[in-house]
């Protein structure tokens, strides 16, 4: 059965059950979560990309693997940040330490999109993002600018001093 194979040797199994079972019933993810957080430390990007999915999936069920992400985030040889970024906001991760990061990411061209993604997911609690935000607004990337425009909506009333921005962005 698919629980007796999270303690199955091959990683590649464990991960698989795991998906599966959080797709099948998502209240399970207290015995699959120690699956999950394993994956997110294999040397194999392809896991990792999966772990944080599924992570991403189970919402704030999963708030708990917040620490787990924030460590795949940290490990420079992972290749897929903006799943690992998606999950953080997915799983409502709004601790001042995830805020900070995200935060911190807006000033990376590659991230910044997926940053803004993140922290409008966790408006209002991220509502110290708005000023990086505003500030993604004059970017030459497209993306970025409509991803920090879609985040500040979130923010409603509170993202008043974006409205100026945003007038300017669309001229």
């Amino acid at each position: 059965n698919l629980m007796s194979a999270l303690n199955d040797d091959d990683k590649w199994f464990r991960l698989r059950a795991a998906e599966a079972i959080v797709r099948i019933d998502g209240t399970k993810y207290e015995n699959v979560k120690t699956a999950l957080h394993e994956s997110l430390k294999e040397e194999e990007n392809l896991l990792r990309l999966i772990a944080a999915n599924t992570i991403a999936e189970l919402g704030s069920r999963a708030r708990d693997s917040e620490p787990a992400l924030m460590e795949a985030l940290n490990d420079p040889s992972f290749g897929y940040y903006a799943h690992v970024i998606l999950a953080l906001g997915a799983i409502m991760a709004d601790s001042d330490r995830t805020i900070n990061t995200l935060i911190s990411l807006m000033e990376s061209e590659e991230y910044r999109f997926w940053a803004a993604v993140a922290l409008g997911e966790l408006a209002p609690a991220s509502k110290a993002a708005i000023p990086a935000l505003i500030e993604a607004l004059r970017a030459e990337d497209m993306y970025t600018r409509s991803g920090a425009a879609a985040a500040l909506g979130k923010f409603g009333p509170a993202a008043g001093d974006a409205v100026e921005g945003l007038l300017r962005a669309t001229k």
